[in-house]
């Protein structure tokens, strides 16, 4: 046992390596300068009750370590003179059979708590004060379980989440700045956080979300997404958080809408840009009507397909948005303030005309003439009569906007249809709105016996990214009894200034479960056409009416709703 040491010298510290014999640290204090208390690769050590206090290095470094014990300490880093340097406050390094309780960590100029390439990892009761980058920082580490830790500025990170299960365990005892932080790695067939308080939130392989009405402030990231699909974001404040409000990767059909991204004051040290939000490796993503007042970059485009970005206000001392490695990336009817955008490439920068592109806060251009050329002049348009460069590379804004972009109230659509099909019938009801050119919303629905009223099936569905095309939109809600599984399908249509729905019930359009009516399914139908029951080549799922013989009402219903996304 090593007992009420002090050691207070620019160069102290306590270093034990290759020891297998039980030990303990107890009641000891380490500080000033260079060294902490350090383990490499030892078996059955505690440090427990001690103080240590370095403005240059970590304060305690375990490593290569089995059957460990850090308990009632106080570990900080960088909290001397000067404070240019320091380290983390406490390492676990390739260790295994570690236990981290009830410790304290005022402050780090590097992670308070940093667990990397390790096994078996306990890190339970211990407050975090803050820190320069994360306060609990987990890399590549496996069955580590993180519970009733108390954050009263910064959170959680854990890099390399996977789309396959991982093997954390996260309680909602955790409280970041008195709220429970919430972690789901799978997140069964639907999850709906509406109105309640969440101090961070983090969703790993999870379908059919709707985030809503929720306030997240002083994490490190306040929403992270991974390996998530068909989500809906709204009304979400998930401002002031250290790097991120919201981190997107992987995942593919989540629309943001009406939310607020922004940050204030610098990233200590340069420890890294800071975004509203990252959205890497995703496809199928709308972000549109928020807000990114931030700091440093606003919104950053990696590695993702597909991404429609509109109606958002930008006003960043940095990057406003960085694309890069990303393909079909839509930019139109934003607000661009301030005169540091130092734009990156993206795509198309504009709706076309008359929709116009973005408003430019650095826009110096003239309006006097209108048209697809602007060339039918004197006649103003509200549209600038010469394109934007976009700084950072060859692109234009062809049709940049001479005032803020303001846009109009979102109409919603109130669906309430019932059908039957073959002894069930099919209720769908709830309210969509439209934003952009694009649908979303929740809708319900409910399947039961036509005879006996028996629910035969009953769930709440999400919808998100459905595209309007021509003033109309379809869209299919799986219906899933037996002996073969139905589906909703749904159209949305604007006629005269007025959007309407209606609803007809079909065995299920998605025959190949791809999420989408595509040419497998159509060839299925194509495929067995004219076919009858009792004929050999007959297939009751391509026979989508039930009328007893694949036929043109069968190719028509599949042409009509060919491309219309199946949620499930």
């Amino acid at each position: 046992m090593i007992l009420g040491w002090n050691i207070v010298s620019d160069f102290g510290s306590i270093r034990i390596s290759n020891a297998t014999a039980f030990f303990v640290i107890r009641y000891v204090s380490v500080g000033n300068g260079f060294g902490g208390i350090i383990f490499n690769n030892v078996t059955n050590g505690r440090v427990v009750n001690s103080s240590v206090n370095m403005y240059c290095d970590g304060a305690i470094s375990v490593s290569s370590s089995r059957n460990v014990v850090l308990a009632y300490n106080q570990a900080e880093s960088g909290s001397g003179s000067p404070n240019e340097c320091g380290g983390d406050g406490m390492d676990i390094i390739s260790s295994t059979n570690v236990v981290v309780a009830d410790n304290s960590f005022p402050w780090s100029q590097g992670d308070a708590l940093h667990i990397a390439g390790s096994n078996n990892v306990t890190v339970t009761g211990n407050s975090f004060s803050g820190s320069a980058f994360y306060a609990l920082h987990l890399l590549g580490s496996s069955n580590t379980v993180v519970s009733d830790n108390s954050f009263s500025r910064g959170g959680l990170e854990i890099a390399g989440l996977s789309t396959a299960p991982n093997s954390y365990t996260i309680t909602s005892d955790n409280l970041v700045i008195g709220k429970p932080l919430y972690y789901y790695d799978g997140c069964g067939p639907s999850l709906t956080l509406d109105g309640v308080s969440v101090g961070e939130l983090i969703l790993v392989n999870c379908s059919n979300v709707r985030l809503s009405n929720l306030v997240i402030h002083g994490t490190e990231v306040g929403i992270t997404l991974v390996g998530v699909h068909n989500v809906l974001v709204e009304n979400v404040n998930a401002s002031q958080n250290h790097y991120q409000g919201l981190d997107v990767s992987s995942s593919s059909y989540v629309t943001v809408e009406n939310s607020d991204f922004s940050s204030t004051g610098p990233n200590y040290f340069d420890r890294g840009a800071e975004y509203g939000m990252i959205l890497s490796g995703s496809n199928n993503t709308i972000v549109d009507g928020s807000r990114f007042y931030n700091e440093d970059g606003s919104l950053e485009v990696v590695s993702s397909t597909n991404a429609t970005i509109t109606g958002n206000s930008f006003n960043p001392n940095f990057i406003t948005i960085y694309a890069t490695g990303s393909t079909g990336v839509h930019i139109f009817h934003n607000n661009f303030f301030g005169t540091e955008n130092t734009i990156q490439p993206g795509q198309v920068w504009d709706n076309g005309y008359p929709s116009g592109g973005n408003y430019w806060s650095a826009y110096t251009g003239v309006d006097n003439c209108s048209g697809p050329q602007q060339n039918i002049c004197p006649s103003p348009d509200g549209i600038g009569d010469t394109p934007y460069s976009i700084p950072g590379g060859v692109y234009h804004d062809h049709y940049p906007l001479m005032k803020p972009f303001v846009a109009s109230s979102d109409p919603s659509i109130s669906i309430n249809q019932t059908s039957s099909f073959q002894g069930v019938t099919v209720t769908v009801t709830g309210s969509l709105q439209v934003s952009s050119g694009i649908v979303s919303g929740t809708v319900s629905l409910t399947a039961t016996n036509s005879t006996s009223g028996a629910v035969l099936f009953s769930k709440a569905y999400i919808v998100t990214n459905l595209q309007i095309s021509n003033n109309r939109t379809r869209f299919l809600l799986n219906v899933a009894v037996s002996p073969y599984s139905l589906s909703a399908d749904v159209t949305l249509s604007l006629k005269n200034g007025v959007w309407s729905a209606s609803m007809m019930v079909t065995r299920q359009l998605d025959m190949a479960g791809r999420g989408t009516v595509d040419i497998v399914d159509f060839g299925v139908v194509v495929a067995t056409f004219d076919r009858s029951i009792g004929s050999p080549l007959y297939d009751p799922a391509a026979n989508v009416t039930g009328s007893g013989t694949v036929n043109i009402n069968d190719v028509g219903i599949m042409s009509a709703f060919f491309g219309a996304p199946n949620y499930t």
